[in-house]
């Protein structure tokens, strides 16, 4: 970790995020859809179908984010235990806890993309392919889709936030920048035009459009952020590594 999860440019190249793992892997349904696309379940196929399709547009982010010149590192399907969230929460009560006694080592929580920078963090989730462009017709029923990813990754958003900022008081840390955004590679902004603008507003969203450019997003969205006091910098290493530990276990 400590060796391999250094910020800096330690070998006189421009700076490059690492990226975990260093190349994209598909979910085990996506694979499950390409290597036995044909079912005789019906409900079956259509979840491994969409995963296959989302594993897509992950993959769109996973590249764009390897092509930044940035001193992040990129973790990619985080995940967390309800046992390792209560470790960094020094105000959670085990008794009584219900997930404690019986799923304390089932999955809580995760998002699709955890960026950890030196002095910020970035909670990419529920990153989504729902296909529209600016010439189709906007359907009801695309537009429902799109308002419940929507209102899913506002939900990890939020434990993820919370899962970071317990780590950080955890170590002794001052709290750093969180980012939170949901992801939607292939989806047009032109979808949005019959959605309730307070809905938009609300969130902070990756459309189709930012990828034309994603360098030009990311300056725009990212580059003004606070710096950390120059003190704090073994801190902010402690929770780096806490993370990519977490991101290292196997929740199964």
């Amino acid at each position: 970790n400590r060796k391999y999860c250094v910020f800096g440019n330690i070998f006189g190249e421009e700076k490059r995020p690492i990226m975990l793992p260093p190349a994209y892997m598909r979910s085990r349904s996506a694979l499950s859809y390409l290597l036995n696309p044909v079912t005789s379940n019906t409900i079956k196929k259509n979840k491994r179908r969409q995963a296959e399709l989302d594993s897509g547009a992950k993959a769109k982010i996973y590249h764009a984010l390897e092509m930044l010149n940035e001193d992040i590192v990129v973790l990619n399907r985080f995940q967390y235990t309800h046992d390792q969230y209560r470790i960094s929460d020094t105000s959670h009560v085990q008794e009584n806890c219900e997930k404690c006694e019986r799923h304390a080592s089932k999955k809580q929580g995760g998002c699709d993309f955890l960026l950890i920078g030196k002095n910020y963090f970035i909670i990419i989730a529920e990153v989504k392919n729902i296909p529209h462009d600016d010439n189709e017709e906007i359907s009801e029923e695309k537009t429902q889709d799109f308002c419940e990813a929507l209102k899913k990754s506002q939900d990890q958003r939020e434990e993820m936030k919370s899962l970071i900022e317990s780590i950080t008081e955890h170590v002794g840390a001052e709290q750093s920048p969180i980012f939170t955004f949901s992801a939607f590679p292939n989806t047009s902004k032109a979808l949005c035009q019959n959605i309730d603008i307070n809905i938009i507003e609300n969130h902070w969203i990756i459309f189709t459009e930012d990828f034309l450019d994603f360098s030009i997003w990311w300056d725009r969205n990212i580059t003004t952020h606070p710096s950390v006091p120059s003190d704090d910098i073994d801190h902010r290493e402690k929770i780096k590594e806490i993370l990519i530990a977490i991101w290292c276990t196997d929740k199964n």
